[in-house]
């Protein structure tokens, strides 16, 4: 069964596929941001979707300018990361494998956006976005569509910051997905808890959507302000009893500040597997400043989930999802790929499969902390399991549905 539309109905998401049938929506999914930027990393998701999906997955959210696991340098100023600024994750690409390398930015700038030639869409990054809208359609599943992400920003200098236009990049973006039916749009990565990141001339989400909806009126464009079709949130807090009069998604559980959900993985050290203790999340104070989230925390936030249908989630897990950086202590946001901060460039991460039957492997999850010989799994296995107990596999034609 093809996806037709997407529709919001009080706070509901709404599907609308080919047969006229229109079927009440909820996304559980995980945040895949930087999936688009390498092309194992694309292979690899598209590879897994049917395992997603047995697992209760139908959605994922993925960046045009990825995140702190691999991220686009877009203009020729040399970076700023020598001043402290970033976390020096963004890569290129050399000779069929990837390095992590401030000084490379500076002679590969791969960039979603080309802002010297009026913000076309790069072609291996849109295509690579192209391909994982599209696999994830004719599986049935949704694509929450991100274009910008505030370390990239942090990047440009001043001049280029005050000129960016963002509207014409989003227009771009939009015109470069036109007829794709399976996606929501997310304009701003982290814009409410970074606003000064994207510089003097970042404009206000509801404009964007406008960029979006001129070329096709039927997106959905969400975000944390007013006038947009979903309530968007990235945060470290419960968000399943916001009130809304809009669905709400949170785009990013866990996913940042202290107390998230693997806090320790970006800084190497090894306090924070996560166990079976009581939560550490309270829904009236948030997040606890000292303590990683447990699986309980996570366990809280599915089951919020299932009692509110209009509320859709997003797992983050770091290392296993966003990307890796392989100069773990040295300066460092993933920590998960092998090998030492001065080896050979790496290629291949495994990063979109945890509910392989080859899980145990290094390569999938970093047993032994990158070879210095410290006992423990901080595999995530856990969570895909109690998410199919919770859904089960996910299937369009099985949603109760009316006839338009």
């Amino acid at each position: 069964m093809q996806i037709e539309r997407l529709m919001v109905e009080g706070d509901r998401l709404l599907v609308r596929a080919s047969d006229g049938t229109t079927a009440p929506l909820q996304l559980m999914g995980v945040r895949l941001a930087s999936a688009a930027m390498r092309e194992d990393w694309t292979r690899e998701l598209i590879d897994w979707l049917p395992t997603y999906r047995r697992h209760g997955m139908n959605a994922a959210v993925v960046f045009f300018q990825g995140s702190s696991g691999g991220w686009t340098h877009p203009t020729p100023d040399p970076p700023r990361s020598e001043q402290g600024l970033t976390n020096a994750a963004s890569f290129c690409e050399r000779g069929g494998a990837y390095v992590y390398e401030p000084d490379f930015a500076r002679q590969c700038r791969q960039a979603a956006f080309h802002i010297d030639r009026d913000y076309a869409v790069d072609e291996r990054i849109g295509g690579r976005m192209r391909r994982i809208v599209r696999a994830m359609a004719a599986e049935g599943m949704f694509v929450v569509v991100g274009l910008f992400y505030f370390r990239v920003f942090q990047e440009m200098s001043e001049p280029t910051l005050a000129r960016y236009d963002f509207r014409r990049a989003a227009r771009r973006a939009a015109e470069y997905l036109r007829g794709e039916r399976n996606v929501l749009w997310y304009p701003y990565n982290e814009f409410h808890s970074h606003p000064r990141s994207y510089g003097p001339a970042v404009v206000p989400e509801h404009e964007i959507a406008d960029e979006i909806k001129a070329v096709d009126p039927n997106w959905l464009v969400g975000g944390a302000g007013e006038g947009l079709d979903v309530v968007m949130i990235d945060g470290g807090g419960y968000f399943f009893d916001y009130a809304s009069d809009r669905p709400v998604m949170n785009v990013e559980t866990f996913g940042w500040g202290a107390g998230g959900n693997d806090r320790f993985s970006g800084r190497c050290e090894r306090h924070g597997i996560w166990d079976e203790g009581p939560a550490t999340v309270s829904p009236a104070q948030g997040t606890a400043p000292d303590r990683p989230a447990t699986k309980q925390d996570f366990y809280a936030e599915l089951d919020g989930a299932r009692r509110r249908p209009s509320y859709h989630l997003f797992a983050h897990f770091q290392g296993w999802h966003q990307g890796s950086h392989p100069r773990c202590w040295a300066q460092n946001f993933m920590g998960m790929s092998p090998g030492a901060p001065d080896g050979p460039a790496v290629r291949g991460l495994n990063m979109h499969n945890p509910a392989s039957p080859a899980y145990a492997q290094a390569v999938l999850v970093d047993d032994d902390n990158q070879g210095r010989g410290v006992a423990g799994s901080r595999g995530v296995r856990w969570y895909w399991r109690a998410v199919r107990e919770r859904y089960g596999e996910w299937r369009l034609a099985e949603a109760p549905t009316r006839k338009d």
